[in-house]
């Protein structure tokens, strides 16, 4: 049975990051993803390069989330962590094309055509 800690802050995994490490990963990680947010409302690009942009600005938030919060590496403490954050970056990066992709061609789906010229008069 494990011990349990009164104090969240006294954990093992808390106590590896420290405030500045957690301000920086924070700051880098907001700035790619408000960056990521400002290129798809001004439609930046063809929809290649927007979910081409939006998805290494999302590998950058998760690359400085992962080394400056979790302080993730190839120790033998974090391999799997590290590992398995490896493995889901391609899935996250693919979902964020498929969103790009599905709401750029929502209202062509969706919105139906109506004839400007004079086409409801009998």
């Amino acid at each position: 049975m494990s011990a349990r800690h009164a104090d969240p802050l006294d954990h093992p995994e808390i106590a590896l990051v420290s405030a500045p490490a957690a301000v920086a990963g924070t700051l880098l990680a907001l700035l790619a993803m408000a960056v990521a947010l400002l290129l798809t409302l001004i439609h930046a690009g063809t929809p290649a390069m927007r979910m081409a942009g939006a998805g290494c600005l999302a590998v950058v938030a998760l690359v400085s989330q992962a080394l400056f919060l979790f302080r993730l590496g190839l120790g033998e403490t974090q391999i799997w962590k590290t590992v398995a954050l490896v493995l889901v970056l391609p899935l996250f990066v693919v979902t964020i094309g498929l969103t790009d992709i599905m709401f750029h061609s929502l209202q062509a789906r969706t919105m139906l055509e109506i004839p400007l010229h004079g086409g409801l008069g009998p």
